[in-house]
């Protein structure tokens, strides 16, 4: 911790030595990229973790420092487009609860998705070994911890699967497989979705999480209740669709996706992350399958829509 310490402040004097200085020092840090496969920072010290088990405490000692002292960004993604919370809550390759708090209380977004629209939880959710009790009971803890930190089995991916669609798809394969044990699982999210409905009007029914004590009981632009307007807010980001470079696609952002001969670009005039935007859009001049989709114009005039998780932004768009 100490020669981390030291090298933070080495990047600070490099930058002037001043508030902006240490700004500039955490995100120089966030910058940084190891490997082929680009890892940031904390993804980095989660493998770590793993390598090194002797240094944890060390290698925590570190993560806390970074996140909350120094203050460098946790949402940094690897080439997959993936976060280091979403590695350490997915068991794959870890599940390590207190690494994921660390990130989660310095900003760390536990929905975040990767570059094919996954959560977490559908890592989590991937039994591959279901006749074993100690893998279904590590994913079982990991996707209670992820739906108890305001996470959510509902959000699709880019082929337009929810995590929840997932487990239920693999469930009568699972339950062959795994008996009981594998039936805690699917109870354990069936108990969060009853804490929800009970709890409804005093928390979010999308991520399960309760607004703070001291929020005003109406929004301040209307009579809309501040839990009504959070969930609205809190669905909204969760449909958020976001390109191959991890980037959010809106209306009006150029891009393109690679095809055989050359490539299609054009600038995007529909988002449609769910059926309920394809249903508000009330048509969009191209057929939908499977949303999420994002529909432009290509630069020969053809309407096409793509999954988000194959589009990269045009240089100076997004």
């Amino acid at each position: 911790l100490d020669a981390v310490k030291a090298n933070f402040e080495r990047r600070v004097s490099a930058h002037g030595g001043d508030d902006a200085a240490r700004k500039s020092a955490a995100d120089d840090i966030y910058a940084l990229r190891w490997g082929p496969t680009r890892v940031p920072i904390y993804n980095l010290l989660l493998l770590a973790t793993i390598i090194e088990p002797d240094k944890r405490a060390g290698i925590l000692a570190v993560t806390r420092w970074l996140a909350s002292d120094a203050n460098v960004p946790v949402n940094g993604r690897d080439v997959s487009g993936t976060t280091a919370i979403h590695h350490s809550i997915s068991t794959k390759p870890a599940f390590d609860p207190e690494f994921a708090q660390i990130l989660l209380d310095a900003g760390g977004d536990v929905m975040i998705r990767n570059r094919y629209g996954e959560t977490a939880v559908f890592e989590a959710g991937k039994i591959f070994e279901s006749h074993k009790a100690d893998v279904v009971e590590k994913a079982t803890t990991a996707i209670k911890w992820y739906l108890t930190h305001g996470g959510s089995v509902d959000i699709k991916d880019n082929d337009g699967m929810s995590a929840r669609g997932m487990l239920e798809d693999s469930r009568v394969v699972h339950s062959r497989r795994g008996g009981a044990t594998v039936a805690k699982l699917y109870q354990m999210i069936e108990v969060e979705d009853r804490r929800r409905r009970v709890k409804d009007g005093r928390c979010c029914t999308f991520c399960g999480l309760e607004p703070p004590k001291d929020a005003p009981l109406l929004s301040p632009t209307n009579s809309i209740s501040f839990l009504e307007n959070y969930h609205r807010n809190c669905k909204v980001m969760s449909k958020q669709v976001e390109s191959k470079d991890g980037q959010p696609i809106e209306a009006g952002d150029t891009v393109f996706t690679k095809i055989r001969g050359g490539k299609r670009e054009g600038k995007v005039e529909h988002v449609i992350a769910d059926e309920e935007d394809l249903k508000e859009a009330g048509g969009v001049g191209v057929r939908i399958v499977n949303p999420p989709k994002v529909v432009f114009t290509d630069q020969h005039g053809h309407k096409v829509a793509h999954n988000p998780g194959t589009l990269t932004h045009m240089e100076g768009s997004g």
